[in-house]
């Protein structure tokens, strides 16, 4: 999480000139075989120049620099919005649903054995559902506010220049998170007669509660800068591996 939130930074100070490439790093000839390597650069530096600007001056960087500002305007702003999303949510409801499949047998069973059919027993039959659906409900809370635990304890890791305190901080965080959303049904279940409803509001209280999690405005870094860069730099010693 911590890499990912350097992304819009690194987006913002985008300029291709800085980008570096392995040929030029082992001075055009293979290191094994002793062949030449043809540029990487100059074919992509040819190839922007002849998108852009095929009739402009020998030396000119006009080319790249409209790369930059396409990148800076097209490709950073949607990076940087997919970042927020972090988990996308008809995944995680089929991950939530599958692992709550096997134990469904279990209440079926149980509701099949039921042979007394007064208002007791419906209520009866509810709070038993709600025994196996916590589980689910639990699990989507749980993997949302895991998000922004793993961004705080990004924060909290470059704060305090300590990978363990940031853990020793949230993990207690995510399980008293998760026991809010839980103990208080689980609870309810254990201290009250079969016929009563309390469970019933606490489960629904809990689903609305999630429902609210997910829909909650997603905690992004701000958006990379649109403008290009005011500074013109010289081209850096190509010394490392081609990257855009």
């Amino acid at each position: 999480m911590g890499e990912l939130g350097e992304v819009p930074n690194q987006l913002q100070s985008f300029r291709v000139q800085d980008a570096k490439c392995y040929c030029c790093n082992h001075s055009h000839i293979h290191p094994h075989s002793g062949e030449s390597l043809p540029c990487d650069r100059q074919l992509v530096y040819e190839t922007f120049k002849k998108w852009w600007s095929a009739g402009a001056e020998e030396g000119s960087e006009q080319h790249l620099e409209r790369f930059n500002t396409l990148v800076r305007q097209r490709v950073a702003p949607k990076v940087a919005r997919g970042l927020g999303i972090a988990l996308p949510f008809h995944y995680v409801v089929y991950m939530a649903v599958f692992c709550m499949v096997p134990w469904l047998s279990d209440f079926i069973a149980l509701w099949a054995e039921t042979r007394d059919h007064r208002a007791a027993v419906s209520m009866w039959s509810l709070r038993h559902f709600i025994a196996w659906g916590i589980v689910g409900v639990a699990l989507l809370f749980a993997l949302r506010m895991c998000v922004w635990l793993w961004k705080l304890g990004s924060r909290i890791e470059k704060r305090l220049d300590s990978r363990w305190c940031a853990v020793f901080i949230v993990a207690p965080l995510s399980f008293f998170g998760v026991c809010a959303l839980w103990l208080p049904i689980g609870i309810s279940l254990a201290a009250t007669p079969e016929d009563n409803p309390l469970p019933v509001f606490l489960f629904i209280a809990a689903i609305a509660i999630t429902a609210l999690v997910w829909r909650a405005p997603k905690w992004q870094e701000p958006l990379p800068s649109k403008q290009p860069s005011p500074h013109v730099f010289q081209r850096k010693e190509d010394n490392a591996t081609f990257s855009i």
